[in-house]
C-alpha cells in the first residue's frame, strides 16, 4: 500500500494484516503513534523516508519480526533509542542517511544478525561506540561518509567478513588506528577522501585482498595526504582503480604499486610530485589510464628514468601534454614526453669530493689534480676565503 498523508489511522491496520509493503515516504509525518504499526506481522518493507520524524519511540517496530527493509532516511532524527531495532531480526536493509544523528547507541545493532546493508551517511555523528558493528557478520555495504568523525575506535570493522563496500569519505579524520580492518576478502570498493589524514597505517589494506576500487583522493579543502608507506597496496592483487589525485604526495616509494597487475586506472594528478622512479610502474602490466598532470616535475637527472618510461607509454597518459617541467628554469613548461635520453648523458659523470682543511692542503691538492672531462662537481668542504673559492677549479 502506498499512501500520501500526514495522518495514519489505526483502523487501516485491521484491514491489512497480511500487507507486505507499506510506503509512507514523502509525507509530513512528525510523530508515529505507539500502536501505528500494531498487527502488521506480515510486513516486509516499510518506507518512512522524507518525512519530519525526529524521535521515534523505542517500541515502534515491536512485532515486525518479518521486516526485511526499513528506510528512515531524510527525516530530522536526532537520536535513536538503543532498543529500537531489537525485534527486527530478519532485517536486510536499514537506511538512516540524511538525518541529524550525533551518536549511535552501544548495542543498537546487536540483534540485526541478518543485516546486509546499513546506510548512515550524511548525519552529524562525531564518534562510534567500540564494537558497535561487531554483530553484523552478514553486512555487505556500510556507508559512514559525510559525518563528523575525527577518529575511529580500534578494531571497529572487525568481524565483518562479507563486507564489499565501505565509505568513510568527507569525515574530518585526523588519524587511523593500526588495527582497524578485520578479514574482508570480499571487499570490492573502499572510499576514503576529503579527510584530514596525512598518512595511513602501512598494513591498512592487508585484509582486503579482493579490493577492486580504491578512492583515496583528498580534494577541495582537505588535501593533506603526504606520505604512503612502502608495500601498502601489495595485497590488493585484484585492484583495478586507484585514485590518489588531489593530495600533497611529495614522493612515492619505488615498490608502492608492485604486484598490482590488475590495475587499469591510476590517478596521481594534482600532488606535489617532483620525480618518480622509472621502474615504479614496471609490474603494472594491465595499466590503461595514468594521470600525472598538475605536479611540479623537476626535469633534472632524477627524472631521467621516468621521462624514458613516459616516452614509451604516451598512449597510457591522456593528460601527457599537461605533464611538463616546472624546473629547472630553462626546461620550464616543456612536456616530459619530449625529453630525450641523450640530454641526460651528463648525469653519468662522476662527482669529486675534496675536503680542504687548510690553505696548504689546497695548494698541495691542486698540484695533484689533472684535467678531467667527466668532472661534474667539485665539493669544497671548508671555510675557503672568497679568493680561494673563486680560484678553485673543477678541472
Amino acid at each position: 500500500i502506498y499512501t500520501n498523508t500526514n495522518t495514519y489511522q489505526r483502523k487501516v491496520n485491521l484491514q491489512f494484516k497480511k500487507m507486505t509493503q507499506l510506503h509512507l515516504d514523502g509525507n509530513q509525518l512528525k510523530t508515529l503513534a505507539p500502536d501505528m504499526l500494531e498487527g502488521l506481522t506480515g510486513l516486509k518493507e516499510l518506507d518512512l523516508s522524507r518525512n519530519q520524524l525526529s524521535s521515534p519511540t523505542s517500541d515502534i517496530f515491536n512485532g515486525l519480526g518479518n521486516l526485511t527493509f526499513l528506510n528512515l532516511g531524510r527525516n530530522g532524527i536526532k537520536k535513536l533509542p538503543r532498543t529500537i531495532f531489537q525485534s527486527l531480526t530478519q532485517l536486510r536493509q536499514l537506511s538512516l542517511y540524511y538525518n541529524e544523528l550525533e551518536t549511535l547507541e552501544p548495542g543498537m545493532f546487536d540483534t540485526l544478525v541478518n543485516l546486509e546493508e546499513l546506510k548512515i551517511h550524511q548525519n552529524h555523528i562525531t564518534s562510534l561506540p567500540p564494537e558497535v558493528f561487531w554483530s553484523l557478520r552478514k553486512l555487505k555495504i556500510l556507508t559512514l561518509s559525510a559525518n563528523q568523525l575525527q577518529a575511529i575506535p580500534e578494531k571497529c570493522f572487525y568481524h565483518m567478513p562479507k563486507l564489499t563496500q565501505l565509505t568513510l569519505y568527507k569525515n574530518p579524520l585526523l588519524s587511523l588506528p593500526e588495527q582497524l580492518m578485520g578479514h574482508m576478502p570480499d571487499m570490492r570498493e573502499f572510499y576514503l577522501f576529503e579527510t584530514n589524514l596525512t598518512t595511513v597505517p602501512g598494513n591498512f589494506f592487508v585484509n582486503m585482498s579482493g579490493l577492486q576500487v580504491l578512492n583515496f583522493h583528498l580534494n577541495k579543502k582537505s588535501n593533506d595526504l603526504e606520505y604512503l608507506p612502502p608495500h601498502m597496496f601489495s595485497k590488493l592483487t585484484t585492484l583495478s582503480i586507484l585514485l590518489l589525485n588531489d593530495n600533497k604526495l611529495k614522493n612515492l616509494p619505488e615498490n608502492i604499486f608492485q604486484g598490482l597487475q590488475a590495475l587499469s586506472t591510476l590517478d596521481l594528478k594534482n600532488n606535489t610530485l617532483k620525480t618518480l622512479s622509472g621502474n615504479i610502474f614496471l609490474s603494472n602490466t594491465g595499466l590503461k589510464v595514468l594521470n600525472l598532470s598538475e605536479n611540479p616535475w623537476d626535469c633534472t637527472c632524477s627524472i631521467r628514468g621516468m621521462a624514458s618510461w613516459i616516452k614509451l607509454n604516451q598512449h597510457l597518459i591522456p593528460d601527457r601534454e599537461e605533464v611538463f617541467c616546472h624546473s629547472p628554469l630553462y626546461q620550464m613548461l616543456r612536456p616530459l614526453h619530449s625529453l630525450q635520453d641523450s640530454e641526460f648523458n651528463s648525469c653519468d659523470t662522476s662527482t669529486v669530493k675534496i675536503d680542504f682543511r687548510s690553505h696548504k692542503d689546497f695548494d698541495e691538492t691542486t698540484q695533484i689534480l689533472k684535467p678531467c672531462s667527466n668532472c661534474k662537481l667539485l665539493v669544497l668542504k671548508s671555510a675557503l676565503t672568497e679568493y680561494d673559492a673563486k680560484n678553485s677549479r673543477c678541472i
